[in-house]
């Protein structure tokens, strides 16, 4: 008997700890699972912010190099019509295209400029903004290295004029989506 009334003793300590036990159970279960989705709501907030810095970097590296390039293009037709004027009065005096000698430093900044505008088209996505850039480049090569009258110089002078600004445009317009974050 003595180990009956141990046992029933021992059935009735447990069975009054019973809903302790499933409470503490049942409140771990549910601090747990909070956990758990708090966890993967942090991490998922850090992902959106992460996402969007690097949405944020490569706007502003776009809207950089498209400045540059709206720059560039700018100080290249003012290069470009330097060495125009230059090939025009030689024109204009009768001599043959191959006496018309461009002064060293327009020919270098029409070079340069020219070259940064390759670099800085290549950086930025978009086959219209790469093609509009080559057809400038084969445009402005058209005005000094292909003109060998005064009436081809002005052709493609008129036609280098014309493609300088529909790059314009499409820089400014790529531009105005950049920083309006419309893209």
């Amino acid at each position: 008997m003595v180990d009956e009334s141990i046992l029933v003793s021992i059935l009735d300590s447990v069975a009054s700890m019973l809903p302790s036990l499933v409470g503490t159970l049942i409140g771990g279960g549910v601090t747990l699972l909070a956990t758990r989705m708090t966890i993967r709501h942090q991490n998922e907030l850090e992902d959106k912010k992460r996402r969007l810095t690097l949405k944020d970097d490569w706007r502003q590296y776009e809207r950089e190099n498209l400045t540059r390039l709206q720059e560039t293009i700018q100080h290249s037709m003012r290069a470009n019509f330097k060495c125009y004027t230059q090939m025009l009065e030689y024109a204009a005096t009768g001599r043959n295209y191959i006496e018309w000698i461009i002064d060293d430093n327009d020919s270098e900044a029409q070079r340069h400029y020219l070259e940064d505008i390759l670099l800085l088209s290549a950086r930025l996505p978009g086959n219209d903004l790469n093609d509009a850039m080559t057809l400038y480049r084969e445009k402005t090569h058209r005005v000094t290295h292909e003109s060998h009258s005064e009436s081809q110089l002005n052709a493609a002078m008129n036609e280098l004029l014309i493609q300088y600004a529909a790059c314009m445009a499409l820089v400014g317009e790529r531009l105005r989506r950049c920083v309006g974050g419309n893209e």
